[in-house]
């Protein structure tokens, strides 16, 4: 939230608002879209069915 009430400071934003109110409000007013990168690679490595082996592979993709 910090960087969004520094990167916007005059649109009044409070850290008490939800983040996703808090971007819908920054779109309304000035039209910027943003993009959301979700880094979850190695999410895989966490799952019961994956063994060393596989773990191995993936990481030679």
């Amino acid at each position: 939230m910090e960087d969004l009430i520094a990167a916007y400071p005059d649109l009044g934003i409070s850290r008490t608002e939800a983040v996703w109110d808090v971007l819908q409000k920054i779109y309304e007013r000035t039209e910027e879209k943003f993009l959301f990168v979700l880094d979850e690679w190695d999410a895989v490595f966490h799952m019961p069915f994956v063994s060393g082996g596989i773990n191995r592979s993936i990481c030679y993709f």
